[in-house]
């Protein structure tokens, strides 16, 4: 009987192992499907394990928009840019949206950088409202753009476009030369913002998902791939555009609630509180980053400080039995009204300074966590470093406002920063100081 009971075993070993058959096979399952079969035993959880590199490639994916995908990701590394949106969405079910879009969320600073790299490689950009007599004009905008310090939006009523108020700065839209059904749209950042806060603003967790050049990130996998379900943050009574954004992921699978409104059976996919990009909540992939560094010319892991800023962001998600933490800067409503207390509500703070490439986005803490000092940490030395540039270069000191692009010597502060927030969210977390 035992040898009886060992054939059959190393039977099915073999069936979750052989290559063309693990293709065959796989290739059929859903998420939800993947995730059960891990749990089967340590045989299916290493066969599917040494599956996911085949199975999650993202050259393959992003090879349907840009010739040399490696290029692509080594401007991710660079620049920070993440791909988001339904694009991720796709990447993660494994599957693919006749006529959709890739959304690229890009850091304020890096949108020359990026919009340069698109014209480079076969894109136009599609003007809106905005003309251009000539290519030098448009590269000379983005250049502009890309120097920008305070939003333009700063004393403006809050954005109603189509991603609605948001930590959006501008949109451009590329089309390919040749495939111009092939469109590319670069959502630039506020100056004092981050591409994962642009995520955090989506419609709803279905979409708040990401792909960096060495990461791909689902913040909400288990309502969204487990339960094909989501918390919504906006009412579609209230915006006549996101009865049509609703509509469109029902028809994909998904039950997406119209109405903003948490029930019982929705909150209990979900957990409340503080959360880190990259806890056990959420599923992270790790990408196949071999050729990338191949191709690089110099990349080191280490260069990319994005990528740590992608690592160490964190959020709050908060229900009604938990909005004692609202404050006047929340999220609102399309209408601009406060979001009601049956309502879910994703809150963050930035942490922005002109010693750091990037701004940081963490989660509420209580003030006894080390966490919460960071800020004045990070501002004291903005301070030394202006009053430094000031003595070295007086001149370029203008209006009371120093521009660290024209101060040579400016000295960015973005790694010590992130070792701080790792271990104040680490110490957070241990000492339950994280709110919510």
């Amino acid at each position: 009987m035992a040898d009886a009971t060992g054939a059959v075993g190393a039977k099915h070993v073999l069936v979750l192992t052989h290559s063309t058959l693990v293709d065959a096979i796989y290739c059929h399952l859903s998420v939800a499907d993947i995730f059960s079969l891990r749990l089967v035993c340590s045989a299916a959880h290493d066969a599917v394990r040494k599956w996911f590199p085949a199975a999650y490639n993202v050259d393959n994916h992003f090879r349907h928009f840009f010739e040399d995908p490696l290029s692509f990701r080594i401007l991710q590394a660079r620049t920070g840019t993440i791909v988001s949106g339904s694009n991720a969405l796709q990447f993660l079910e494994r599957t693919h949206y006749p006529d959709s879009d890739l959304d690229l969320y890009v850091p304020c600073r890096e949108t020359y950088v990026v919009t340069k790299w698109l014209i480079e490689n076969n894109y136009v950009f599609i003007p809106d409202k905005r003309r251009f007599l000539s290519l030098e004009d448009l590269i000379a905008f983005f250049e502009r753009v890309s120097r920008r310090q305070d939003s333009i939006h700063l004393n403006e009523p809050l954005h109603e476009g189509e991603y609605g108020w948001s930590s959006i700065e501008d949109v451009f839209t590329f089309n390919h030369k040749l495939n111009p059904s092939l469109k590319v749209q670069v959502v630039v950042a506020q100056p004092r913002s981050a591409p994962i806060a642009c995520v955090l603003h989506f419609h709803s967790t279905l979409v708040m998902n990401f792909i960096t050049w060495d990461r791909a990130y689902s913040l909400f996998p288990s309502a969204t791939f487990l339960h094909h379900s989501a918390l919504t943050f906006g009412d579609a009574e209230k915006d006549p555009r996101l009865p049509t954004v609703y509509d469109k992921y029902w028809q994909r699978g998904f039950r997406v609630s119209a109405s903003p409104f948490i029930t019982t059976d929705l909150a209990k996919h979900f957990k409340w509180g503080g959360r880190r990009i990259d806890d056990e909540q959420s599923w992270v992939i790790e990408l196949n980053t071999e050729e990338l560094f191949a191709a690089s010319d110099g990349l080191d892991r280490d260069e990319s400080i994005y990528q740590y800023t992608h690592m160490t962001a964190g959020f709050t998600l908060l229900n009604q039995d938990q909005n004692k933490y609202l404050r006047s800067d929340v999220r609102r409503n399309p209408d601009r009204s406060s979001y009601m207390e049956s309502q879910a509500i994703i809150l963050y703070r930035i942490v922005d300074s002109l010693t750091l490439r990037s701004a940081l986005i963490l989660p509420l803490v209580s003030e006894e966590s080390s966490l919460w000092n960071i800020p004045h940490l990070i501002n004291a030395q903005e301070r030394f470093e202006r009053a430094q540039a000031k003595v070295a270069y007086p001149a370029i000191d203008r209006w009371g406002e120093m521009n660290p692009v024209i101060a040579p010597g400016w000295k960015y502060w973005d790694r010590e920063a992130l070792d701080l927030v790792r271990s104040g969210i680490s110490d957070a977390i241990r000492k339950n100081q994280l709110l919510g």
